[in-house]
């Protein structure tokens, strides 16, 4: 089947993505050792003066490591609740490392508590977009479909979308609208999509 070149822009794009989460997985690991570092420091000098800014540089380390997994996290499942994590990391580094008076902590704390809205008010409105028409986002975890739908549907995919991608492809087709696909006694039917990529799915138990 011939790509067009919108689809070879894409996979061109995602092969970039991984390419560079690869490269941030790599700084990630090789940061690891550093934070022993910090921590011998820390243990080795009783100065409280000296401790604490040991502590600090530990603190800057830990939390921009994690920051580089979230950074990866979200390239690599393009899902909104992710960038606003990563968002969550980064305020909560410059609140715990580099704030220096009481404007910077109250303007963080606010920053926090709307991230927090933001990530309940997209919950919310993920749920009852499933109850109005039945339907499921194809971004939604398959964990999160056992854990609070009891579908209990074993997959090395993490999203409902990549495993009915990797049902259509090991059929041989594209996904479009309207394709059914059977798996572990559910039938998943592709109801949207949006710009080629799987939006919404139906899920029938057989």
């Amino acid at each position: 089947m011939k790509c067009t070149p919108n689809e070879i822009m894409k996979k061109m794009l995602h092969v970039l993505e991984y390419a560079i989460c690869v490269i941030i997985l790599i700084a990630v690991i090789a940061g690891l050792p550093d934070l022993f570092r910090y921590i011998w420091e820390f243990a080795k000098n009783p100065s409280s003066i000296i401790s604490y800014k040991a502590f600090s540089d530990f603190l800057k380390h830990a939390l921009m490591l994690v920051v580089g997994i979230e950074l990866i996290y979200m390239i690599i499942s393009h899902q909104n609740e992710n960038i606003l994590t990563l968002v969550l990391f980064v305020i909560a580094r410059k609140m715990l490392v580099f704030a220096d008076g009481m404007v910077d902590i109250v303007l963080g704390t606010v920053s926090i508590v709307l991230i927090f809205i933001t990530l309940k008010f997209i919950v919310i409105r993920e749920y009852n977009i499933k109850k109005l028409d039945g339907t499921f986002s194809a971004s939604i975890f398959l964990k999160d479909l056992k854990n609070n739908h009891n579908m209990n549907i074993d997959s090395s995919e993490n999203t409902l979308g990549g495993l009915v991608a990797r049902l259509a492809g090991e059929a041989g087709n594209k996904p479009n609208e309207g394709d059914v696909y059977s798996y572990e006694g559910y039938d998943f039917s592709i109801k949207k999509m949006t710009d080629g990529v799987i939006d919404r799915i139906l899920i029938t138990k057989k």
